[in-house]
C-alpha cells in the first residue's frame, strides 16, 4: 500500500470509530426516554466499552494493515447497526425545546398529537402500545445483532488472555448499578446474571427470612436446617469421629455430601433465632454462587459473549446442620459432592502437596498447575468484585475430588463460614481461628496478635481457638492468602514446609522477612517471571489499595491467562 493509501485506510478508521461514540453519545444522552430503557441504553453501554477497548489498541498502533481492513469492514457494520438503534430512540426521543418537561414513556408533542385535543390521550396510549408490542422487540433484535457484531470484533482484535481481563472488568463494572445487571439476559451476559444475583443476596439484610426471599426473587425452602441423624457418615466412629476434623464425608439418602465444621458465631453469644437465620442466608448464598458452576458442568456455555459464566469454585450448599440441637457450640455446613466426582473422597490440596512430597510422586506438570493457580485466582477474585471477604483463602481449604490429573484439574473452595461482605468489616459476626499454620496465609498486620504465633497453639486440633479481630477486613487478607497458595502451587510445596526451613521453625514472622522473599524469588526459574510477578503483585501491600483493587485484580487474571508451560 502507498502512502496516500495508507493515510485514507488510518483516517477511514479513525473516522469510524468517531462516528460509531457520535452515535452513541446522542443515544446516551437523548432526554425523555424515563427508566423504561435503561437496561437498552446498559446493554449498549457495555458494547461500547468492548469498542472503546479496540479504539485504544488501535491508536497504540497495535494492528497491521490487513487487520486494520478487517476492522474498518466490522465498523462499518457496527455503524450501521447502531445507526438503526439511535433511529429508533429518536422517534420517542425527539430534540427537546427549551426545558419542558416530557412524558417518561411516549410523549404526545412526539407523536405528532396534542394532548389538549380531543382523543389526544387516547391516540398516546395506542403509540405506547405499539412500542410495546412492535418497537421494543424490534429494538431487542437489533441489540441482538449489535452483540453478535461486537463479539466479532472483539474476538478479532483481541487476545484470549485480554478478553479474560476485560469481561472481568467488566463484569464488575456492570455490579455498579446492579437494579439494571440483575436483569440483564442470561443467554448473552451470563456471568453479569449470576453475578449480580449473588450481590443482591449478599445485600440482603438479615431478618425476617420470607421478607429476604422476596427482596432477592429467591424460591429456596425456607429453611436449610439438615438434622444431624439423617447423616450416615463415612468413618466407622459415627458423629463423635466425625467431630474430630475440620470436615468429614457421609451420605444423606442417595448423596455423598461433606460436613464442614465451625465453632459458634461470636462465641455462641448470638441469638439463636438471628444464627439461624444467618445460616439460611449464608446457604441461599452459596447456592446461588454455584448456579454459575452447575450451568457451566451441564454444558451451557457462551458462545460470543460477554465474559464466560462467572465461578467462585463452590461445591452446591445443601444446607446447614448441628453437632447437637441443643446449642450452637458446632455448626456444620453441608455440601454435595460435585456431579463429576460423585463417590470420590475429597482431600485439601495441602493434603494432596504433602502426600505427594511424602511418597515422592511426580510433580504435576507446569501446564496443569497454571491452570489451577488460574482457577483459584478467579474464584478469589470473583468474590471480592461481588463485594465479599472470605477471610479464609489458604491451601486448607480448598477441596479436590478425584486421583491422578483429575484430582489437579479443578479447586473448590470451603471455608464460607468465615466470609462476611466486605461493607460489613466493621462487625464482627465470625472470629478467626488462630493458629501458627492460619497466620502464614495472613498479612502481616492482621495476624490479630502474638498469640496467634504462640508455641502453645495446638495446630494438630480440629478446633482451634479464636480471638477478634483487631483491624478491619479488607481484600488484602483474601490477596495475600492467595499469594501465598500460588506460592504452594508453583513449588509443589506447603507454606507449612516452607516455614520449616533453616532457623525458622514455624514462626510466621520470619517466615515473612526471610523465607517468603527468597521463596519468591526462586518462582522464576520454576515457573517463569510472570508467574512471578503475579505471586509478587499478591503478597505487596502497594496492590492492596481498595480503590485500585479490582484493576490488580483484572491484571492478576490476565497474566496468569499468559502463563505456559
Amino acid at each position: 500500500m502507498d502512502v496516500a493509501g495508507f493515510a485514507l485506510a488510518v483516517v477511514s478508521l479513525t473516522g469510524l470509530f468517531s462516528t460509531f461514540f457520535d452515535i452513541y453519545d446522542k443515544i446516551r444522552s437523548a432526554k425523555g426516554m424515563g427508566a423504561q430503557l435503561d437496561h437498552d441504553r446498559e446493554r449498549l453501554r457495555l458494547e461500547s466499552e468492548r469498542v472503546r477497548y479496540v479504539r485504544e489498541k488501535y491508536q497504540l498502533e497495535r494492528f497491521n494493515e490487513d487487520s486494520k481492513r478487517l476492522l474498518a469492514m466490522v465498523m462499518q457494520m457496527l455503524n450501521a447497526q447502531l445507526a438503526g438503534i439511535e433511529a429508533l430512540f429518536a422517534r420517542y426521543a425527539p430534540e427537546q425545546r427549551g426545558n419542558e418537561p416530557r412524558d417518561a414513556t411516549l410523549s404526545a408533542e412526539a407523536s405528532g398529537i396534542s394532548a389538549a385535543s380531543p382523543g389526544g390521550k387516547g391516540k398516546a396510549i395506542v403509540n405506547r402500545l405499539r412500542w410495546a408490542a412492535g418497537d421494543m422487540a424490534d429494538l431487542d433484535r437489533m441489540l441482538d445483532k449489535l452483540h453478535f457484531t461486537t463479539n466479532t470484533l472483539f474476538s478479532f482484535a483481541t487476545s484470549e488472555s485480554e478478553r479474560f481481563r476485560n469481561d472481568f472488568l467488566l463484569r464488575t463494572g456492570a455490579l455498579g448499578t446492579l437494579d439494571l445487571a440483575v436483569t440483564m439476559d442470561s443467554t448473552q451476559y451470563p456471568g453479569i446474571a449470576k453475578a449480580a444475583r449473588v450481590k443482591r443476596l449478599l445485600q440482603a439484610p438479615v431478618g425476617n427470612s420470607s421478607a429476604t426471599r422476596a427482596a432477592t426473587g429467591s424460591s429456596y425452602a425456607s429453611s436449610f436446617s439438615i438434622p444431624v441423624p439423617s447423616i450416615r457418615w463415612h468413618n466407622q466412629g459415627g458423629l463423635s469421629q466425625a467431630l474430630s476434623s475440620l470436615w468429614a464425608t457421609g451420605s444423606r439418602g442417595d448423596e455423598h455430601i461433606l460436613v464442614e465444621w465451625r465453632g459458634p458465631f461470636l462465641g455462641g453469644a448470638l441469638p439463636r433465632p438471628v444464627a439461624e437465620r444467618r445460616l439460611d442466608q449464608l446457604c441461599e448464598l452459596l447456592q446461588a454462587m454455584h448456579e454459575a458452576e452447575r450451568d457451566e458442568e451441564l454444558g451451557y456455555r457462551q458462545v460470543g459473549g460477554v465474559g464466560p459464566m462467572v465461578s467462585f469454585a463452590q461445591l452446591p450448599c445443601v444446607g446447614w446442620t448441628l453437632a447437637s440441637e441443643l446449642s450452637l457450640t458446632r455448626i456444620g455446613l453441608v455440601f454435595r459432592y460435585p456431579p463429576s466426582h460423585p463417590q470420590m473422597l475429597p482431600s485439601s490440596l495441602c493434603g494432596r502437596i504433602s502426600a505427594s512430597r511424602r511418597l515422592r510422586a511426580p510433580v504435576p506438570p507446569l501446564g496443569k498447575r497454571f491452570e489451577l493457580a488460574l482457577g483459584v485466582a478467579s474464584a478469589v477474585a470473583n468474590i471480592i468484585a461481588v463485594g465479599w471477604l472470605h477471610r479464609a483463602i489458604r491451601s486448607e481449604n480448598m477441596l479436590s475430588f478425584g486421583a491422578g490429573d483429575a484430582a489437579v484439574s479443578k479447586l473448590y473452595l470451603v471455608g464460607f463460614s468465615y466470609a462476611r461482605p466486605g461493607e460489613d468489616s466493621m462487625s464482627e459476626f465470625s472470629d478467626l481461628p488462630q493458629g501458627k499454620d492460619w497466620a502464614l496465609y495472613r498479612p502481616p498486620e492482621a495476624r490479630y496478635g502474638d498469640a496467634s504465633l504462640s508455641d502453645d497453639d495446638d495446630t494438630s486440633s480440629p478446633v482451634l481457638p479464636s480471638a477478634p479481630s483487631a483491624t478491619t477486613a479488607s481484600p488484602s487478607d483474601d490477596l495475600y492468602g492467595l499469594g501465598v497458595v500460588l506460592l504452594e502451587i508453583g513449588h509443589w510445596t506447603t507454606a507449612q514446609r516452607m516455614s520449616r526451613a533453616k532457623d525458622i521453625d514455624g514462626d510466621a514472622h520470619a517466615f515473612v522477612k526471610r523465607e517468603l522473599p527468597a521463596q519468591v524469588e526462586k518462582l522464576a526459574a520454576r515457573c517463569g517471571t510472570i508467574y512471578q510477578d503475579v505471586v509478587r503483585k499478591c503478597l505487596d501491600p502497594a496492590y492492596w489499595s481498595q480503590d485500585d483493587v479490582v484493576d490488580h485484580l483484572a491484571s492478576i487474571l490476565e497474566s496468569l491467562k499468559l502463563c505456559r508451560a
